[in-house]
């Protein structure tokens, strides 16, 4: 159960992947996604035609709602994540960190969905981090959140997340996200690593050495194969190893991309421990399942206790969030 009682349309638009959910009285009724966000707009399309993608998904999810009996009117659309970035449907000014679920809920952004549904749109603005300086060192050592925050939020308020702890979320971005004793976002660590992998997946000369579509079971002996490739050649190197694999005819395309996961792992775990600044401090992954269990496997190899969250706390956790944060604008 969702603590707030009335009927919404909650939004997740990430870089790739957009998900909507219909929930009524605080549960979730029905759900749908697609396959597109920002990153179109950011290759050439129109912020008109995500406009209309979205209509189209909240209708897909409306009738989905209502092919189960439920006809009650929608108050209004809740959004956060790359929907407020500059190649979302409004650009908001992220809040500086470190932030606390009071001070980000009164910064939310209120307006109205220009699309097909004509519903207030209230929407969370990401969270910042700024470097030690206003030099090149500092823009270097700063970050940013969109969406993440919201997930935050809901984690702490499920009692998954804890002050004190850290949370590293795997999508098409590695997140590394700390949060301080007095349970605020304090900073984080992105890397672009999952678009990375879509990009050698796609357009790469090793693309043919390796699977289309999501990332299945990974496989451990491999994974632990291009670790250790990583380590002592280099992720270049090691990325190119999967081409000789292909040559060679060893292993199959799903043994080459756990490969190829494994040497990425390696690439970020030595920063990601930097970051950390050698503290004993929990974490807890949210993301893809399989990859997600090999990333607590090297975290406490490394000696840094690590939880997996599944997929279903994770999305109740982002709800919870994102319904707690827009309560005060609704």
């Amino acid at each position: 159960m969702l603590s707030d009682p009335s009927t919404f349309f909650c939004v997740d638009m990430g870089t790739t992947r957009t998900r909507v959910w219909f929930t009524e009285d605080g549960v979730v009724r029905a759900h749908q996604s697609g396959d597109f966000g920002v990153r179109n707009v950011a290759s050439g399309q129109p912020r008109q035609w995500l406009v209309e993608e979205l209509s189209l998904l909240l209708k897909k999810t409306q009738m989905d709602a209502a092919s189960r009996g439920l006809n009650k009117k929608t108050t209004a659309i809740l959004a956060a994540g790359m929907i407020t970035s500059d190649h979302g449907l409004q650009a908001v000014d992220h809040v500086e960190a470190p932030v606390s679920e009071a001070t980000l809920a009164r910064r939310l952004w209120r307006g109205t969905f220009s699309g097909d549904f004509d519903l207030p749109l209230v929407m969370v603005p990401g969270v910042r981090t700024l470097g030690p300086d206003s030099g090149m060192e500092g823009v270097l050592q700063s970050d940013m959140l969109r969406g993440e925050e919201t997930l935050c939020f809901g984690l702490l308020k499920t009692g998954l997340l804890q002050p004190s702890m850290g949370l590293f979320n795997l999508g098409s971005h590695w997140k590394w996200i700390s949060i301080d004793e007095e349970a605020r976002i304090s900073a984080s660590r992105t890397t672009l690593t999952g678009e990375m992998i879509h990009a050698i997946r796609s357009h790469t000369l090793i693309a043919s050495a390796l699977p289309q579509g999501p990332p299945g079971n990974l496989d451990s002996t491999w994974v632990d194969l291009g670790f250790h490739e990583a380590r002592h050649a280099g992720l270049g190197r090691a990325m190119f190893g999967v081409r000789l694999l292909e040559q060679a005819k060893q292993g199959s395309s799903d043994d080459r991309l756990s490969f190829l996961y494994g040497a990425f792992i390696q690439s970020e775990i030595v920063p990601l421990l930097a970051q950390m600044k050698g503290s004993d401090r929990q974490v807890l992954i949210s993301g893809h399942a399989s990859l997600a269990k090999h990333w607590g496997h090297y975290l406490n190899l490394y000696g840094v206790p690590a939880t997996i969250i599944t997929e279903a706390e994770q999305e109740h956790a982002y709800l919870t969030g994102l319904l707690a944060l827009s309560q005060k604008h609704l």
